[in-house]
């Protein structure tokens, strides 16, 4: 979905005044999911792992509350929906055994947002820097923070590294075993600082 709104408007245009080849170019916005916690939840499939994988994943979950819907409502359904915060966390760790460790964190999550735990309808920067999701590090932190309009910290992740080479001539290399170190992080966030407070929207 496009989200369109007044402060959105604002920020494109601030942003085009920074960056006019984005203008020239046409972006500058973002598409996201339905949902804030779709979008958090998605992010959490995409750690560790290549963001073809991370849509597989997505998919699968939606074939399996497809299942559920057939069920229960007895009529054939051809799209599975990505679930809800509550049809999420009736799901059993055993249906989504093929995500790993994955799964104890995405149905915590959605129980966490049913039992009130977190709540996802907030614009407040300082909520979601300060909130504890199980499984989630500083990339799901900036996504959230991304998708809510706050665009200063770009979410890193291997494909960032290969953006930055692919498109920059920069080789960011990443260690063989573990995150991305914090030293590659900042050089990132240096290079896009230009378009502060919109290195997101640049990246």
């Amino acid at each position: 979905m496009l989200r369109l709104s007044d402060k959105d408007e604002q920020d494109v245009t601030y942003f085009h005044k920074l960056h006019p080849h984005a203008e020239a170019k046409g972006f500058g916005r973002l598409f996201r999911s339905p949902t804030l916690f779709e979008d958090v939840a998605k992010s959490l499939l995409l750690r560790f792992c290549p963001w073809k994988t991370s849509l597989d994943r997505a998919k699968a979950i939606c074939d399996v509350q497809l299942k559920k819907v057939r069920m229960s409502k007895r009529k054939r359904a051809n799209i599975g929906d990505f679930p809800s915060p509550r049809e999420l966390a009736s799901f059993r760790e055993e249906e989504l055994k093929k995500f790993g460790y994955r799964a104890g964190d995405l149905i915590k999550l959605a129980k966490q947002v049913v039992d009130g735990k977190i709540k996802f309808d907030s614009a407040d920067e300082g909520y979601y820097s300060k909130l504890k999701i199980n499984g989630a590090g500083p990339f799901t932190t900036n996504t959230i923070m991304m998708c809510i309009g706050h665009y200063h910290n770009i979410p890193i992740d291997t494909e960032t590294l290969r953006h930055m080479k692919e498109f920059h001539g920069l080789n960011m290399r990443k260690r063989k075993k573990g995150p991305i170190s914090v030293e590659t992080k900042a050089k990132i966030q240096e290079f896009y600082k230009i378009y502060h407070p919109f290195e997101s929207l640049a990246y």
